[in-house]
């Protein structure tokens, strides 16, 4: 896990009012992930993807839902041997666009 991940995730906690110092929760959120790994990709991820094929006026423009539901069949679909990659994000965002 990224360290950028972990200081926005323990923001989100304190700006939601389920803790109170970010600090702390960075530090409990640094511990739990120590020995773990996650890839996390974003629906600014999918726009990216998006805008790849805007510009070859391949397909029109995802909305913020429409990015959420393209992470979401990613990740629902994707092939454990393979994981989620950069062409699943296109694949998916041509399935919700058509």
């Amino acid at each position: 896990m990224y360290d950028h991940h972990i200081k926005d995730m323990a923001t989100s906690l304190v700006e939601a009012g389920l803790a109170t110092d970010r600090e702390q929760v960075e530090l409990v959120l640094s511990q739990y992930w120590a020995d773990k790994v996650a890839v996390v990709w974003t629906t600014e991820d999918v726009h990216s993807v998006q805008d790849d094929f805007d510009e070859n006026e391949q397909t029109s423009s995802l909305s913020e839902e429409q990015a959420q539901s393209v992470l979401q069949k990613a990740f629902d679909k994707h092939d454990a041997s393979e994981g989620i990659t950069w062409e699943s994000l296109r694949y998916w965002s041509e399935e919700i666009c058509s």
